[in-house]
């Protein structure tokens, strides 16, 4: 069975008012998601003709320029901020790895905002805690999801390899529910294999959880000689 991917265009014009554009600073990165993309080109020209030095980004695993998945985030681009053309604070809340100032615009309801910082740091010290405890452990919960893209089951591997005197399961699911987290009791910490997205649900896990890319990012150089995975494993930087 084929599957077709369509894009869904909306057709709001898009218009940055100047008093929101004089709040950008002069070097900015541009992206948006799919429904807007066609529409990027209109800001990019109305950025630039303002003095403004524009990038338009792209998530590592995107198909188009300008464009960002939810789980797939733009490299950093050298740019003083990013502004990020869409509704809601699902997509620019993946943006803070950059560690840059991130602004909104969002084109339904015509408001413009920059994102508290403090959200990603209150996220930082959640993933440094939670990639501690998995350090400090011994029975480790690997979370694996059948979606595409996503099914890694594999990694248990790759872990032993680094990390072999710490006990693993492998919980695989369609969808991660996690009320059914809840039965293993004797899990100390979980590694998400699955969306990195997921742990930002992190006060619906009953444990620590952290991502697998960040377990690998933290990795000694004897440790880095025994990282050979068995698969392409799925990063957010690959």
């Amino acid at each position: 069975m084929k599957t077709y991917f369509i894009p869904a265009k909306s057709n709001l014009e898009i218009l940055l008012p100047e008093e929101n554009i004089r709040q950008l600073p002069p070097n900015v990165g541009l992206i948006t998601n799919i429904q807007h993309l066609h529409r990027l080109e209109g800001v990019r020209q109305q950025l630039q003709k303002s003095g403004r030095k524009v990038t338009v980004l792209k998530g590592h695993h995107s198909k188009y320029q300008g464009q960002m998945y939810g789980c797939d985030f733009p490299a950093d681009a050298g740019n003083e901020a990013v502004l990020f053309i869409g509704t809601g604070r699902f997509h620019p809340r993946g943006i803070f790895q950059l560690g840059k100032d991130i602004f909104i615009y969002d084109p339904l309801n015509r408001h413009f905002q920059k994102m508290d910082m403090g959200d990603a740091e209150r996220f930082e010290k959640r993933r440094k805690a939670a990639l501690m405890k998995f350090l400090h452990s011994t029975k480790i919960g690997v979370l694996v999801s059948t979606k595409p893209g996503q099914m890694h089951n594999r990694v248990v591997e790759a872990l032993k390899r680094i990390y072999p005197d710490k006990q693993y399961y492998l919980l695989v699911s369609d969808t991660v529910d996690f009320s059914e987290l809840a039965n293993f009791t004797f899990v100390e910490c979980y590694v998400n294999t699955a969306c990195p997205r997921l742990m930002e649900d992190w006060e619906k896990f009953d444990k620590p959880v952290v991502n697998i890319e960040e377990v690998m990012a933290g990795l000694t150089p004897e440790q880095k000689a025994a990282k050979k995975y068995p698969y392409p494993l799925y990063t957010r930087t690959a």
